[in-house]
């Protein structure tokens, strides 16, 4: 038994964070690529790839240009919905991932609600923000993107690469934050999982559990421990400790008063899960989160000494990020109301100077009649 996963790439980003699941060769996870550069498409080796644009920009991509993303993506979308069926089999969920400012992966929203019309299964997206080092561009696309992205999902997980790097400058280290969002992601995929009854935890937790916890705005927690290190550890105390510090080191930083539901997952080796498993944390998750509903299990792997606690919170009320890329939203749409006054008044301005020169002429014309009449008195 395991979690059966339909993954879809969009943009650069989103096909190079999704290929490392691809290359890993997990057996739950299969998919597509989908983007308009082709040069980018064709340097991941994975045999199910959909190039977007061709008619409209020769494979050349969109350069970040949100709008032109769009059209590609508005355009296409019918052959690339065609395409993921041949390819997709029974699952128990979709994930999309993207990078919410792209050119092209700010087109997400346009492809998930093509997505809610085709497909049965529980539609959850990835999205990569800004960050603090990207250009003014990719925040306001990621702007103009979100609330129609978010609209069209059922759950909606936002990745802070400002959050992730910790002291690491983000350029130069794509590859570093990708592989870190791979990891949180791959845990996530894992639930459930086991292929023999010795694999099944005291507390069980599978898909049921995922599905009925995701709701809205929602964060993935992890931290790990080697408990071999210390054989005289006290485990639940342990366990509790790797909650804390994965209650933290999260996808976006959120306060946990925020969090309306919750699954805990404690993954590790059977002899250092003991009795107990994931109860002690579920215990300080329910204790600390502002609502109750909280779901949870533990699943014993094969990494000897090893123990890992997964958290993912979900229904967040409120986030600082979310919250300035909104307010950046509404002063784009300010901004945008702005600039159609300025234009209708600079429109109205130029009417009134034609109105005007035309009056001028008339008069004009009058002067000269009236000065030709007095003339000929004369």
């Amino acid at each position: 038994m395991y979690l059966k996963v339909f993954l879809i790439g969009l943009g650069r980003a989103g096909c190079r964070i999704t290929h490392q699941f691809f290359e890993a060769g997990l057996h739950n996870v299969e998919g597509v690529l989908v983007d308009t550069d082709l040069a980018d498409l064709g340097h991941l080796k994975y045999r199910y790839r959909i190039p977007a644009g061709e008619a409209l920009i020769d494979g050349e991509g969109t350069q970040r240009d949100l709008s032109l993303g769009m059209e590609v993506i508005q355009a296409d979308r019918y052959g690339i919905i065609e395409k993921m069926t041949r390819v997709k089999g029974d699952a128990d969920c979709i994930f999309l991932i993207s990078a919410l400012g792209g050119g092209t992966g700010g087109a997400a929203g346009i492809l998930l609600e093509e997505m809610k019309k085709n497909f049965i299964e529980p539609l959850y997206y990835v999205g990569v923000l800004p960050c603090e080092e990207d250009l003014s561009v990719v925040t306001i696309n990621a702007a103009r993107a979100l609330k129609e992205t978010i609209r069209h999902c059922d759950a909606f997980f936002p990745i802070d690469m400002d959050h992730l790097k910790q002291s690491t400058r983000i350029k130069g280290n794509y590859r570093g934050i990708n592989r870190l969002i791979y990891t949180y992601f791959e845990r996530v995929f894992r639930i459930g999982e086991f292929s023999g009854r010795g694999d099944i935890g005291e507390n069980a937790v599978d898909f049921s559990d995922f599905a009925k916890t995701l709701k809205g705005l929602s964060v993935v927690g992890l931290k790990g421990q080697d408990l071999l290190l210390n054989p005289e550890i006290d485990k639940p105390e342990a366990v509790i400790d790797l909650t804390k510090a994965a209650s933290k080191m999260t996808t976006l930083q959120v306060e946990l008063g925020d969090v309306q539901s919750a699954l805990v997952t404690v993954l590790g080796d059977r002899d250092h899960i003991d009795f107990l498993g994931s109860i002690p944390a579920r215990l300080w998750v329910e204790k600390n989160i502002g609502g109750r509903e909280v779901r949870g299990g533990d699943m014993p792997l094969s990494r000897r000494g090893n123990v890992e606690v997964l958290l993912i919170f979900s229904g967040v009320k409120r986030s600082e990020e979310m919250a300035g890329l909104y307010k950046k939203v509404e002063l784009l749409g300010k901004a945008q109301q702005m600039d159609e006054t300025i234009t209708e008044v600079i429109d109205r301005i130029g009417g009134m100077r034609r109105t005007l020169n035309e009056l001028e002429r008339e008069m004009d014309e009058t002067y000269q009649k009236l000065k030709g009449k007095v003339e000929k008195k004369e």
